[in-house]
């Protein structure tokens, strides 16, 4: 009875965190920080125990009542019993007026102080934080993605260390996590990888999982994802541990059945990308031969008495870097502003938005107010670009292996603007230092830019006649660790036919 009734009171407090889920935190860092230290803090859990244990006294104290009462019914049930003899009227009588009113008067002010510790126990519920299921998998295929891009060992990554940073080791149910992301990833050679190592753990002792259930797993998602002869493959070994299973001999004759070849994998188009990501881990910054170094007022009242700490990384197209131009005070006022309404990031025109895989982040518009337009004007000293034409400024905070796949900030010819007012230059700064990874690359320039805090770079989106310059193309490498704050400006062609106008000949291909 003890048993039913604590795995009923886990039933229910699981189903009610099933009901408060705090969704997608995995794509902010910052988020995650926040709800660790509040956890910390919290003594939920601590409560929950006490008033859980205060239950089971409270039971056995039930239990003892209704135990009372089951021995007066069977005084009544002797055979001997006689109503008419005095004694057996006055004990019945006895009974019945006290001690029988005694134990049913117990048991349901007992009773009544167990519901009214149970609505405690789902209020203290209501207060816990509770992941849905998306959230695990988007913190797998962070580290799937951090694995992938900067060329992680598997075995070191399984044992806990990621370059140089030591936890502790994974178990085999934690490999298989993994194992099944990559799957689906389409990396099917890495997905054999984190199978043999689980197969290891298991080998050694871990018993997270069974050898023949992780084997048929493998087999299942390698089946899903088109890798028919993989899977067959695997169920022979699962077969080699239970040869007499009629089940598993079926099921692996069901996957030979499939007389295709796995399906063949092309290279993806973003090796470069990886190359660069991993370029800039290695050198922080891995820029170009040409690269130029220069203070720069551009004759502006705002740069005159300090002028900016200007790094030219490309001429074309032309892509440069600001040092130093923003203080710390300034940073942390930006991310302050944007915690409160930060949410996931999406991609698309307006009207059109949408979350995607390819990038993982939060953030949000910031609204046009005083402290921005000071900004601004600071920006367009900078640019020589009229701030009239800057788009909000958005900001966004990335998460477990947060990154942003190779794209253009351009308008793309199926958006409404592209042909009139498209995005000329983009002015992006880092609010924050990053312990490792989340470099800016452009990799078919060969140029990867190092968050810092209060680095700045900016880049023309457009050729000089006003067509799209695909050299631009750039992404945010994956987060290793750390917490990345970045803000950037889209800044629009209209509002800057003075400053910065058109050249006619297209063979100009410079804006300097």
């Amino acid at each position: 009875m003890k048993y039913l009734h604590n795995c009923c009171v886990l039933a229910w407090i699981i189903y009610l965190l099933g009901q408060f889920i705090a969704a997608e935190i995995y794509s902010s860092t910052s988020q995650i920080k926040d709800e660790l230290g509040r956890l910390r803090q919290d003594n939920t859990v601590s409560l929950l125990r006490q008033l859980l244990d205060s239950q089971e006294r409270r039971l056995a104290s039930m239990k003892r009542f209704v135990q009372s009462l089951d021995q007066l019914e069977g005084d009544m049930k002797d055979p001997e019993f006689n109503v008419h003899h005095p004694l057996d009227a006055y004990r019945f009588i006895k009974n019945h007026s006290v001690v029988y009113n005694d134990s049913v008067t117990n048991l349901l002010n007992e009773l009544k102080t167990h519901e009214e510790e149970q609505d405690e126990i789902t209020k203290l519920a209501r207060k816990l934080t509770a992941f849905h299921k998306d959230d695990l998998l988007g913190a797998i295929q962070g580290l799937i993605r951090i694995q992938d891009v900067y060329g992680l060992e598997t075995q070191d990554l399984a044992d806990g260390n990621v370059r140089g940073l030591h936890r502790r080791k994974m178990t085999a149910l934690e490999c298989q996590d993994m194992m099944i992301v990559a799957f689906h990833s389409d990396l099917v050679d890495l997905a054999l990888e984190w199978l043999e190592v689980a197969l290891q753990r298991i080998e050694a002792g871990d018993d997270t999982i069974t050898y023949t259930k992780i084997l048929c797993k493998a087999a299942a998602v390698a089946f899903n994802v088109k890798y028919e002869l993989t899977a067959a493959m695997l169920y022979e070994y699962v077969l080699e541990r239970n040869p007499r299973s009629r089940y598993h001999r079926q099921k692996m004759k069901y996957y030979q059945g499939y007389n295709t070849q796995d399906v063949v994998r092309y290279p993806l188009p973003h090796e470069g990308f990886h190359k660069a990501c991993q370029m800039t881990i290695e050198n922080k910054n891995h820029i170009r031969r040409e690269h130029v170094c220069m203070l720069l007022d551009n004759g502006h009242p705002l740069l005159r008495y300090q002028p900016a700490k200007v790094e030219v990384l490309s001429q074309d197209p032309y892509i440069s870097v600001y040092h130093d131009c923003f203080n710390l005070e300034f940073l942390t006022k930006l991310i302050e502003l944007a915690k409160p309404q930060i949410d996931r990031s999406k991609v698309g025109g307006k009207g059109n938005e949408y979350t995607a895989h390819f990038r993982t982040s939060k953030g949000l518009f910031l609204e046009f107010t005083n402290p921005l337009l000071k900004f601004y004007k600071y920006v367009g000293a900078l640019t020589m670009l009229r701030h009239e034409s800057f788009e909000q400024f958005q900001v966004a905070n990335y998460g477990i292996g947060g990154h942003y796949e190779m794209h253009g900030d351009f308008l793309d010819s199926n958006e409404k603007d592209h042909k009139i007012n498209n995005r000329i230059a983009t002015f992006m700064i880092y609010l924050t230092d990053v312990e490792e990874g989340g470099a800016t690359a452009f990799s078919k320039l060969d140029v990867s830019i190092a968050p810092e805090a209060g680095k700045a770079v900016f880049w023309y989106n457009l050729h000089p006649d006003g067509e799209r310059n695909y050299l631009t193309a750039h992404g945010a490498c994956p987060v290793i660790s750390g917490d990345k704050w970045v803000g950037n400006i889209w800044i629009k062609e209209q509002g800057q036919e003075f400053t910065r106008p058109c050249k006619l000949d297209k063979n100009d291909l410079k804006w300097t």
